[in-house]
């Protein structure tokens, strides 16, 4: 006659929870590595929402400069999963002209429809931080040369 394991014995439970982890192991990678593919691409197709950074570029006539860069700019998008990883690649960007007749600052209001996306992407920008953007710019003075290279020369 077989004998019927124990199943109460600790050993038998060892055994079975060492069998789950070490055989088939192949088979049970594949399972694994076929349920991440298929969660990645219903994710992807699904709408969300990601904060993403904005490129800010200024057009600033001649005679002015900024004194210092611009803060960082984040804006919320919501679109696919596929549009927000195109968002990684190829950034939104913000352009403004900078008339020469500005004065020593500018504040200006940064509003979701300012946010130019990137071609292709089919998102919509549902707020801009900050909000508002204070540049400081400095006039350049006329006739001043850039300072001369050292030839290496004594």
């Amino acid at each position: 006659m077989r004998r019927v394991p124990d199943r109460g014995s600790s050993r038998w439970w060892r055994r079975r929870v060492r069998a789950a982890l070490t055989e088939r192991l192949a088979l049970k990678g594949t399972a694994v590595l076929l349920a991440l593919v298929l969660w990645f691409i219903v994710s992807i197709r699904e709408p969300a929402e990601q904060v993403v950074a904005v490129r800010f570029l200024p057009t600033i006539e001649s005679g002015l400069v900024l004194r210092d860069p611009a803060p960082p700019i984040h804006a919320l998008v919501r679109g696919s999963g596929r549009d927000l990883l195109k968002l990684y690649s190829t950034p939104p960007a913000m352009r403004f002209n900078i008339a020469g007749d500005a004065g020593d600052s500018l504040v200006l209001a940064l509003r979701p429809p300012d946010v130019d996306l990137p071609p292709g992407v089919s998102a919509v920008v549902r707020d801009v931080q900050p909000r508002r953007l204070t540049l400081v710019l400095v006039r350049r003075r006329a006739g001043r040369a850039a300072p001369a290279a050292p030839t290496g020369r004594p």
